[in-house]
Order: structure tokens, then sequence, then C-alpha cells
């Protein structure tokens, strides 16, 4: 079956309003969306006038965006684009905001102390477009009297306040290539520091967490509670070693209760409040859909209804019905996985489903993983410890 026609909504930058500018055809179209975060990556092409494409250029980095496909008050993704390659005949330039930072710091350990930060300096008028974007540099060892930590600090914003661009050259075309990332990557732009030694609960933790953000309701509703569940778990407030808001939230997610696998993120745009809100809860491992091998691993939904490539979500469970059949042994039924993520390729018409067991470059490294696994590959180095 061909794939119905998939379009790029584009938006506003959310830290400048919410107004909608224009609306594309995709070609190459993928996405991933993950149980932890939600929406995640996703890429496209589009075809653009010279004049269009110098536009983007110019103007789309960090602008909302929104994918639809057979439902226009839903879209299948949204995020923000992070960066933007057009092709002028040979000459292929690219801008992206990953190695923007307009709110700068260093951390290190200094002699008779622990994890010392500097104060933040700020360009104020690239935060009034994009938002805070806070990048820490990892000094390792330094001294208060040394003015190396501020140096570079300061050596950052002079140079990297503003979206980077870079050039190369290739054969002639006119595509123009698109990057975006999920709204839960904002949480990655800041940089929250507690230096108490209190036990909290995992939920007060979160909650004090989101509340602290200094973009506040750019990306999201950051005063919006409700989807933050109850947790009793406890752990030490202290953050100062340099953990994005995003690394906290892992940290206290990978957690759990004890019994339950629980999950974070930032929700889609509620159509009827147009807001984005912020989850902390336990993971839905229900069987929500099955699959025959026998039928050309279609996913379906628990009635047996078809589910379009573009409609499958992460956090539930697959079970495959026709491999194993009558499976009664021990342990974890091998039938089953929880989706962990999903990745989507339009082109194909076809996903990829995640579980633990991810054999992908970013499982194989525990890219999305705070605590590393040690005695695993990639994972974390043994501690060194002299008592």
């Amino acid at each position: 079956m061909a794939a119905l026609p998939h379009h790029l909504h584009i938006y506003e930058k959310p830290a400048l309003g919410n107004s909608f500018l224009t609306r594309k055809p995709v070609y190459n179209y993928t996405h991933t969306i993950s149980a932890m975060g939600w929406f995640d990556t996703a890429s496209c092409n589009l075809r653009l006038t010279d004049k269009e494409a110098e536009i983007a250029f110019e103007s789309w980095i960090d602008n909302r965006v929104a994918v639809f496909v057979d439902n226009p008050v839903y879209p299948i993704w949204e995020g923000l684009i992070t960066r933007v390659t057009p092709e002028f005949g040979n000459v292929v330039p690219t801008r992206s905001s990953d190695a923007m930072f307009n709110r700068s710091t260093t951390t290190y350990t200094g002699q008779g102390t622990n994890n010392v930060q500097t104060p933040a300096v700020n360009t104020t008028d690239s935060q009034a477009i994009y938002g805070i974007k806070h990048g820490n540099l990892e000094l390792v060892f330094d001294t208060t009297t040394s003015t190396r930590d501020t140096t570079i600090r300061d050596f950052v914003l002079a140079w990297q306040s503003w979206p980077q661009s870079s050039l190369q050259f290739s054969e002639a075309g006119r595509m123009v290539r698109v990057e975006m990332l999920g709204m839960y990557h904002t949480l990655d732009k800041e940089n929250i520091r507690v230096t108490g030694v209190v036990d909290r609960t995992l939920t007060t933790l979160i909650t004090n967490l989101i509340g602290a953000l200094g973009n506040g309701a750019t990306f999201f509703d950051n005063t919006i509670t409700s989807l933050i569940e109850t947790n009793t778990i406890t752990s030490n407030e202290n953050t100062t070693r340099g953990e994005t808001a995003w690394q906290q939230v892992m940290k206290w997610a990978e957690t759990g209760d004890g019994t339950n696998r629980w999950i974070a993120g930032i929700t889609p745009t509620d159509p009827n409040t147009g807001l984005r809100a912020f989850y902390f809860r336990d993971a839905n491992t229900a069987v929500e859909y099955t699959a025959n091998a026998r039928d050309g691993a279609r996913i379906r939904n628990q009635f047996g209804g078809l589910v379009n490539a573009w409609n499958v979500l992460p956090d539930r469970t697959l079970r495959v019905n026709d491999i194993l059949v009558g499976w009664n042994g021990m342990g974890d039924d091998p039938r089953e996985i929880y989706i962990e993520s999903v990745n989507y390729d339009a082109e194909s018409q076809r996903v990829a489903l995640t579980a633990a067991d991810d054999v992908t470059t970013d499982g194989v490294i525990q890219a999305k993983r705070f605590a590393k696994m040690s005695g695993s590959r990639f994972g974390h180095p043994p501690r060194m410890t002299i008592n």
C-alpha cells in the first residue's frame, strides 16, 4: 500500500510565539519515538526554491514543527528544527543549534572542595529568540584562584551564542535536509544545580527540578504537575557535577519503584489547550499490539485491526502470536517485547521496534541511560577505590 503524503508544518520559535508559518510535503522522512522522552528524533528532505532555501537556512533553526499524515488534529511527530542543510548547486552549507550555548559555566573539582561551578554568564539577546541553551565545561581539576575556568567560560559565550554554520562541497542538488529533535531534548538545554544533601522522594525531586527551569513554559508548560505521579523512593537532592536537567530525570526515572519501570518525557501538544506537559509515571506494559510471523508481521491492535506504520507507538507490549504457541516456561515470555522505541521509515512503510536488548549503536553504547552497567560492552569503567 502506498503511503499517504506526509507534510511538515512549521511554526515560530517557541520563545517568540506559536504562529503557523508554512506547510511543505516531505521526502525520505524518518522518525523515532521513545518511551523515555516521547518524540525523539526526525529528519526529512524538502523541495524548496532557492529563496525558500535561503529563508530556511537563515531563520528556521529551533522553529517548532509538526508532521501530519491522515489526522489533521494529531501529528505523528513534533519537535524543533535543530539543523538545516540546503544544497545551493555544489555548495552545501549546514547550520545548527547543536553547538550553540547562550549560557556558559564551568565545573571543576577544587583543592579541598568538591564540584565548584563558576557563576553563569549569558547572552540575553540569543536567549530571547532561542530560549536558554546552557553549556557547562567539565575542567576536572582547578583551583579557585585560577582564571582559566572563567576565561574558557567567557570564550564559549563569545564564539557560540548563536547557531553555528559549516560548509562542504558536493554534486549539484536542490534538496534541503531538515533534522529535528523532540521537545524533551530541551531539558538538556539547562544545568540545574542543587547543593543540598537532603534525601527526598523522586516525585519531589522531579517536581522541584521542573519548576526550577529557567526556560519556564517556553517549550512546555512547567506549571502543569498533574502528570508527575507519586513515587516514594528517595534519593539525595545534591546535583553538583554538571548534570543537565534531562540527565537528572533519567537518573531518577531509571530507579523505578523496585518492581515497575518508570518513564518520563514531554507529552504531545494538547489540541484543545495548545499546551505540552512533563510526565513521570510507571510504564504501560499491557499487550496492546500483536503480530503474526506468517502474516508479514503486520502490527495489529488488540482487536485485530491493522495499525498504520506511522501510528505505531512505544510504551506498550507487542506479542508475536504464532511462534512458541502455548509457551509456559520460566522467566519472561520470549514472544513479548516492551517497546522502548519505534523507528519509522516513510519510504518503506516499515517500523523497527527496540526493546531492552537494543542492538542499535545507541543501545550498545548505552547512550540513553544515565547509569551505565559495568561488565557490559561500553559500560561504565570499574570504580577505583582506595580505602
